[in-house]
């Protein structure tokens, strides 16, 4: 039920979601908790101008983790697509396909993946990214368990801690109508769940801070205007319940006199400009739908003008045939030129693309409309399918020659079978670039990642890189 996802959390769990709070304030410091912003769907906490795609990702991300006080020194950024499991994730574990992941920090650099699906709703990034920039700030600060699911909680815990408790919040159930699939299909409703703490133990969680903070009438009516009425509803009552008694809140969150708080942080000194920080993006779905682009190929269809030809004809009779007030060769005239301007647009060469049906040039090489590569020439719509079997079959035949030519000043062979690459042959890498591996010696130029070993495209078999070379 619906209504189950927001129930407050029982004495039992909320003695325990307190307790977590306590133990990562003494660890972590009074100061965040009480005095850093709040972050709110509101564009003055996110100023930045957004770029599409991933460009804004990094933006996002770069924004919270400077929210968090993490400066990384590169970002390694990797978008994967609906269809693929995320690839740092074994396949014994119980989600293969996280919204997004953090992966780890080494020597500066932060690594963080995202679903593709996820760039469609700002707000619900926002929370996604909140989460596992949560993740960041326990890896770097030493905080992170080994029990996952205990991590997860307590990640989910930590980003109230840190001020993304409206987001997280927020993001952590969503229910939709009159919504679209990945795939573009309509759907009735759509309900999402996301994070590991329920909706009912966030919203307590966030109450805790408002009521702590003693921030009842000045931010709870906007952190409620933020929210969607479920999570509203749940927070107000949270807030309701923990206010009977802030100081008893405050002595078991193990605060300090009030007095002797931090000044809040002001917005505006926290949105100082970003740190200078690297960012190497992986965007997978998008290489993969070049590539897919790219491997495709068409043929034009011959044509001609013929139509055109008989209307311009036509046009042209009737005009001459009433400016000259033709009485007995009026239609003479007009059908004449009507034909003469046949014979012309039969003659007139006018192909078209087989993908789209747009015109293109005589011996055009690529669609201008959509793109497809043209490799040849078909006389109608219907001789498509045989032009394509005989063209695949050539690329056969010819890469069969080219690699039995190639075999006898073979520079590279597999260990196992002893199949030899060709130029034209591609490996793919774990940021989605496709290139020869033996151009870059193992090398992927998009990711700058030295692969130590090579499969064979052939046997399948992966041996070390420097075992294919011959001597």
């Amino acid at each position: 039920m619906i209504l189950d996802e927001f129930a407050l959390p029982t004495r039992g769990e909320a003695n325990y979601l307190l307790g977590g709070l306590e133990r990562l304030i003494r660890l972590r410091g009074v100061e965040t908790f009480v005095a850093a912003p709040l972050l709110l769907a509101e564009p003055r906490y996110f100023p930045d101008r957004l770029e599409p795609r991933a460009r804004g990702l990094a933006l996002l991300l770069r924004r919270l983790l400077a929210y968090a006080g993490l400066e990384p020194a590169q970002l390694d950024i990797e978008i994967y697509g609906t269809a693929e499991r995320d690839p740092h994730v074994r396949l014994d574990e119980p989600r293969p396909q996280a919204l997004a992941w953090f992966m780890d920090i080494d020597a500066g650099v932060y690594r963080f993946g995202v679903r593709e699906t996820e760039l469609r709703d700002e707000q619900a990034l926002i929370g996604t990214l909140g989460h596992e920039v949560a993740h960041a700030y326990r890896a770097h600060h030493g905080l992170a368990v080994v029990t996952r699911d205990k991590e997860e909680q307590l990640t989910d815990l930590t980003t109230v801690y840190l001020g993304f408790g409206v987001f997280t919040l927020e993001s952590s159930f969503q229910f939709k109508t009159g919504h679209y699939d990945a795939s573009g299909q309509q759907l009735l409703y759509e309900r999402q769940s996301r994070g590991y703490l329920r909706p009912g133990q966030l919203a307590f969680l966030l109450a805790a801070q408002l009521v702590a903070r003693g921030a009842n009438e000045d931010l709870l009516p906007a952190a409620l205007g933020s929210l969607s009425v479920n999570q509203a509803a749940a927070l107000r009552e949270a807030v309701k319940q923990l206010g009977h008694d802030a100081p008893a809140l405050r002595n078991k969150l193990g605060l300090p006199p009030v007095e002797t708080w931090p000044a809040p942080r002001k917005l505006e000194a926290a949105l100082s400009p970003l740190p200078a920080t690297s960012v190497v993006i992986h965007d997978r779905p998008k290489a993969h739908r070049a590539q897919a682009r790219a491997d495709r190929f068409g043929f034009r269809i011959a044509g001609n003008r013929l139509s055109r030809g008989i209307a311009i004809g036509l046009g042209a009779g009737l005009a001459i045939a009433v400016a000259l007030d033709l009485q007995v060769g009026f239609w003479l005239c007009v059908v004449g030129l009507g034909g003469v301007g046949a014979l012309l647009g039969h003659r007139r060469s006018a192909p078209s693309c087989s993908g789209c049906g747009r015109s293109v040039p005589d011996h055009a090489e690529r669609c201008n409309s959509c793109e497809l590569r043209l490799v040849g020439d078909i006389q109608n719509a219907l001789e498509r399918f045989d032009a394509e079997e005989r063209h695949r079959a050539s690329l056969i035949g010819n890469l069969a020659e080219r690699r039995e030519q190639a075999r006898a000043s073979a520079a590279q062979r597999c260990p196992s079978c002893e199949w030899v690459p060709l130029e034209s042959d591609r490996w793919a890498c774990a940021c989605g670039h496709r290139w020869n591996t033996f151009d870059t010696a193992g090398r992927c130029p998009s990711c700058d990642k030295q692969w130590e070993t090579t499969a064979c495209l052939s046997c399948k078999v992966s041996s070390a890189h420097d075992d294919w070379y011959v001597d």
